[in-house]
């Protein structure tokens, strides 16, 4: 076979698998929060190019969530008149397979992902900026160029139109949940970010 016939099959064969390959996004939104202490709140979300920002607020914090491709990031504002604390060797993220990972935040090394984590204050009439990674997300690559990396939160693509409406059958009615401590005087109050995973969405 000449070169140009091998060349000739090889975009053939490139032009059918990417053919196949179906990309986009989920659209997480927020469905609900519970807390240990009885506070009620509201919820509501607004787009954010292809993302969207979730916003929880109450009387003792106001919140804003999003999912990005290896991480959720987040801002939390202090509203109370106290100092509070995030406690973080008790978060939790809650996968759409149900299953509950330890988390890291900013300035932890991936290498100490199972290690505890100093508590993060926040001040009266404060807020901080932040992202938590799971820590089962976080592996390391032991390749010629390898490095610590961080598997996607969630899809972004799949094989085909078939494979795409069978994930999103078994994940139609999929959770993911975010579990936040907060240490306050002493008195520790569970809040419990719960999250629509909603359908794959083709970009």
């Amino acid at each position: 076979m000449k070169l140009i016939e091998y060349i000739a099959l090889a975009l053939g064969i490139i032009a059918l698998t990417s053919c196949g390959s179906v990309t986009g996004n989920h659209k997480v939104v927020i469905i609900n929060v519970e807390n240990t202490n009885g506070m009620k709140g509201e919820i509501s979300t607004k787009p954010n190019k292809n993302i969207l920002e979730n916003y929880y607020i109450d009387d003792l914090i106001s919140s804003v969530w999003m999912f990005k491709d290896n991480n959720i990031w987040f801002s939390l504002r202090n509203k109370s008149s106290r100092t509070m604390e995030i406690i973080w060797d008790k978060a939790v993220y809650v996968n759409a397979e149900g299953v509950s990972n330890k988390v890291i935040h900013s300035g932890i090394e991936y290498k100490n992902k199972e290690k505890s984590q100093l508590p993060t204050v926040v001040v009266s009439d404060s807020k901080i900026i932040d992202y938590i990674i799971p820590a089962d997300n976080i592996y390391f690559d032991e390749g010629k160029y390898g490095g610590w990396r961080i598997y996607n939160l969630l899809r972004t693509s799949h094989q085909s139109e078939e494979a795409l409406l069978v994930y999103n059958k078994r994940f139609a009615d999929a959770k993911l949940k975010v579990l936040l401590p907060l240490l306050i005087d002493n008195e520790l109050v569970e809040y419990t970010f719960i999250f629509d995973l909603g359908e794959f969405v083709v970009q």
